[in-house]
């Protein structure tokens, strides 16, 4: 018993695996239709084609898809910024209007600063939106 189970080890231990290294195309397709006729090579030719064009396929969907759900969530993210630019300067202006800048001079600093920066932000975002 224990000389079977070591000879079959042996064997496996021997045998290589993968597929038979081949020095050329010649010889790589003298190998791969050797035993087929050619109406199995084609229907072979065949199925792979069509698989070929089913993957594609189901790609160029799957990109397809993926485009639109990016395009959709750019389209919520420029819409949620709008908003947040809008807020603040609806704050902006509530601040002038209770004069609350007028006591407070690093307040008005501040905020003018943040306006600033928004307003360029806006800019470039418009100029990228035009770009594309």
């Amino acid at each position: 018993m224990a000389d079977r189970s070591d000879s079959l080890k042996r064997n496996q231990e021997s045998r290589k695996k993968g597929h038979p290294q081949l020095k050329d195309k010649h010889q790589q397709a003298t190998v791969s239709l050797k035993g087929l006729n050619q109406s199995s090579v084609a229907n072979t030719t065949w199925k792979r084609r069509e698989q070929l064009r089913t993957a594609q396929r189901a790609h160029r969907f799957r990109r397809k898809d993926t485009l639109h759900n990016l395009e959709k969530r750019v389209d919520k993210f420029e819409t949620g910024i709008d908003d947040i630019i809008h807020t603040f300067f609806d704050l902006s202006k509530q601040l002038l209007d209770i004069k609350a800048l007028e006591n407070n001079p690093l307040l008005a600093s501040a905020l003018q600063q943040m306006t600033r920066e928004c307003i360029s932000l806006a800019e470039m975002a418009q100029m990228e939106t035009v770009a594309t």
